[in-house]
């Protein structure tokens, strides 16, 4: 079982947002927020909730994994009977409030709602922070039923309109009111910081590279609310593939029509990027239908009221009913009501009793690979390889600390065990009586929508004269594409992929990308996305500007590390650098992460090798002790005689295995299963891209090319000889001193580690020390490069 583990190299600060609760409603201002209106309005008071009653007995879990946050109270009156009654001029006015002293959110469940056209309700805090509605006519469903999700605090004010030509005597009846005590609507709108959400710290979200694969498969799993509990679920597909909203969650999640009706199910609440700021909860859809379920085998098949909108780009999840174990698994859920998460186990389960429910209708995960599951999770979907849903959560021990043991009801099981209807997956799944074993999933909108421009390039950082090719990576099912590239030639394509685009012109230079299909397009521009350098630079495959941050991969059990020593014996590790004709390497930057030597003696050897699809010939080699490097510090290698360069070359080390030595160099975090990947790995004296281990680890390695246009070009690389930067490390300002070369001092360079241009420009002093502002810079490690005739100095500080 190959298990890896990340560790950060460097630390990123993120940005943080709030984004308040609201559902699906007319975006409306309440009529109260125009008119004067008296603000005695009447109180409802609700009996006191004993919090630690409630707490007490949430942490008995029975072995399920709901998240219960909300304590129902019933109250069932009409709003119109007892709120305070205003005309104005548009209609007919009501205003009340309710209190539940204690709550930190309370949510409502309308058990009659059958609004005239026209009408609208409001629900608010009394700061009118926190505004949901208007809910209209337009909410209206076939059991006149309606619930809304949580406004913050203990005090919510119901305002109901009707315009003056409405006569209706519809009643608006208030049936149960949630008494919020754990806080649920700050928790899952708090931006990560560290203490986002109650999910324990070991899981992952979706859109981390470790979801990568499963974005098809996230759209159908949602969040539900039901009966003051947390649960998860998913739509899935039947063999009619017209896309019925039927939605699969657990027994122990909606057990009965009651439930049902009053079910709020959130799509697509998930952070935007890995590790990312809180994600919107917009997307709901209120109440289903029961179709299918029995407390014997814990599923529940509930057709939602109404279908998922375009917008919410619903995914209609595929099914396996084989009695056969996978070979793996993949759970998509939401830990305590958390945005979305993804936990893999690379092990089959087994078939297991989990009592009180039928002997033998379980799937048992036992040991969780990556992630986990908890309070929330419950009724979330298990995959299989083949990304069909063989089951939903019933409960288990795992969690962060003890991850293992979780129990899945099979999908199997629930499909026609029971005979009736009312208790099996198969009239419903199946309903032309196929007897089809599995189903693919289906996106009945797919290419409905306009695409989602994206791409990449195999370099950012080029000479004079370079050529750079370029890969489409949009969403959606793109017809046509068009080019823009500033400074380049050809200035423009229309290939879904343009190759030996050729830059000729020193700069930096914007790259724009229009797709478009039958229902629209979409544009991107990246600033400043290619610098063309003059005469020498710094070239690496990790794009700075792009966000990448280094990491480094473990493999499990202290098995060593996937960019250096480890229990599979990797030897060499390269990076490919491509369509570099006419050039010259000057030499190499290595950055390690680990450097731990056990005798003097301990080596790795730098080496340049010439390549097309991977490493060939070896075209320069230098054994370095491993003692001469330092963890997070870049080494520069000066290769001399320079080595002219006749289209891709590799540059990387080999390592040795005679000691306990470890050695191992940071990379680009993954970038997925179709990103770009540059790193190639040597093992049994064969060459293989880092991919093929892996294919969602596509990477760059922390190794750097120093190029030049010419072989004389310099004509001398000294590494810091003669050039003394204080303070070192420094906050605001740097200085250097260049004793021997006042007045003209030539050209200075500031670059990020991953080569990245930064400062740039000719100076001069007739003083001995030279001042430069630094202050900003972001913390981290920067070069200082000196050019002055045919020599470059270089040297390296820290700004904290």
């Amino acid at each position: 079982m190959n298990q890896f583990k990340t560790i950060f190299i460097y630390l990123f600060l993120v940005s943080i947002t709030f984004e308040g609760i609201s559902q699906i409603s007319q975006k409306m201002q309440p009529y109260s927020s125009s008119y004067q209106f008296d603000t005695s309005i009447p109180y409802y008071s609700l009996k006191p909730v004993n919090t630690d009653s409630l707490l007490e007995i949430d942490n008995i879990q029975h072995g399920v994994k709901l998240f219960r946050f909300a304590f129902m109270i019933d109250v069932d009156f009409d709003i119109k009977e007892k709120a305070a009654f205003s005309e104005i001029p548009e209609g007919r006015f009501w205003r009340m409030g309710i209190v539940s002293s204690q709550a930190l959110s309370l949510y409502t469940e309308f058990s009659s709602f059958n609004l005239p056209k026209g009408a609208a309700l409001f629900l608010y805090n009394p700061e009118k922070s926190h505004v949901l509605g208007a809910f209209t006519n337009q909410n209206n469903k076939v059991n006149h039923k309606l619930a809304i999700l949580p406004i913050v605090g203990d005090t919510l004010i119901i305002e109901y309109f009707e315009p003056g030509n409405t006569e209706s005597d519809n009643p608006l009846t208030l049936g149960r009111i949630g008494h919020d005590y754990r806080g649920i609507v700050s928790i899952l709108n708090k931006a990560k910081d560290g203490s986002f959400g109650n999910s324990g710290d070991c899981n992952v979200d979706i859109n981390c590279f470790e979801g990568d694969d499963w974005q098809r498969e996230k759209h159908s799993v949602c969040r539900i609310i039901a009966n003051g509990a947390i649960c998860s679920g998913s739509l899935v597909n039947n063999t009619n593939q017209d896309a019925r909203p039927l939605f699969l969650t657990a027994n122990h999640c909606i057990s009965n029509q009651a439930a049902a009706d009053n079910m709020i199910c959130v799509f697509n609440y998930e952070s935007q990027s890995c590790n990312g700021d809180d994600g919107s909860v917009e997307q709901s859809i209120s109440g289903g239908t029961v179709r299918a379920t029995t407390h014997f085998i814990d599923f529940c098949l509930i057709e939602l009221s109404t279908a998922p909108l375009p917008s919410f780009q619903p995914y209609f999840a595929g099914w396996d009913r084989s009695i056969y174990a996978a070979h793996s698994t993949v759970c998509i859920h939401h830990p305590q009501g958390d945005v979305k998460k993804i936990s893999k186990d690379f092990d089959p389960p087994t078939s297991n009793d989990y009592p009180p429910y039928t002997p033998n209708t379980h799937w048992k995960i036992h040991d969780w690979d990556l992630g986990t599951t908890e309070g929330g999770s419950s009724g979330s979907p298990l995959f299989n390889q083949e990304h069909r849903i063989i089951g939903d959560l019933t409960g288990g021990e795992a969690s962060c600390t003890y991850n293992f043991n979780d129990y899945y009801s099979k999908f199997a099981s629930a499909w026609d065990t029971y005979p009736e209807t009312e208790s099996q997956l198969k009239y419903w799944l199946d309903p032309a009586n196929t007897g089809t074993e599995s189903l693919n999933g289906y996106n009945p909108y797919w290419g409905q929508q306009a695409p989602i421009a994206d791409f990449s390039s195999n370099q950012t950082n080029i000479l004079k004269s370079s050529m750079v090719d370029f890969t489409d990576l949009s969403k959606g099912n793109v017809n046509s594409w068009h080019w823009h590239f500033a400074g380049a030639t050809p200035s423009s394509s229309t290939d879904q992929h343009p190759k030996n685009i050729k830059y000729t012109y020193q700069g930096t230079f914007n790259v724009k990308l229009i797709v478009e299909n039958t229902h629209g397009n979409n544009e991107i521009i990246r600033s400043g996305y290619i610098t063309v350098q003059d005469h020498c630079g710094d070239f690496s495959n990790i794009e700075e500007e792009e966000g990448e941050n280094l990491f480094l991969y473990t493999f499990s059990e202290g098995g060593g590390y996937w960019t250096g020593h480890n229990q599979y014996i990797f030897t060499g590790f390269a990076e490919k650098y491509t369509n570099q004709s006419g050039h010259y390497i000057h030499g190499l930057y290595i950055l390690p992460a680990i450097v731990d030597y056990t005798t003097p003696a301990s080596k790795i050897t730098a080496k340049i090798w010439e390549g097309g699809a991977s490493p060939g010939s070896v075209l320069y080699q230098n054994d370095l002790l491993i003692s001469s490097f330092t963890s997070g510090v870049w080494k520069f290698i000066a290769i001399d005689p320079a080595i002219e360069t006749t289209g891709n070359f590799f540059a990387g080390f080999e390592i040795y295995y005679n000691n306990a030595d470890t050695f191992a160099v940071p990379h680009s975090l993954p970038r997925g299963i179709n990103g770009k990947n540059t790193a190639y790995i040597k093992q049994s004296n064969i060459w293989k891209p880092i991919s093929s281990y892996s294919p969602q680890i596509t990477i760059s390695l922390c190794v750097d090319a120093f190029l030049c246009g010419s072989l004389n070009e310099i004509e001398e690389l000294e590494s810091g000889k003669g050039l003394r930067i204080f303070p070192n490390p420094a906050s605001d300002y740097i200085m250097f001193d260049l004793p021997d070369e006042k007045g003209n001092i030539g050209h200075l360079q500031i670059l990020a580690v991953t080569g990245r241009l930064l400062f740039d420009k000719d100076i001069n002093s007739d003083d001995d020390i030279f001042e430069l502002n630094i202050s900003r810079l972001k913390p981290g490690v920067y070069f200082i490069k000196i050019f002055r005739a045919n020599k470059v100095q270089v040297a390296s500080f820290i700004k904290l």
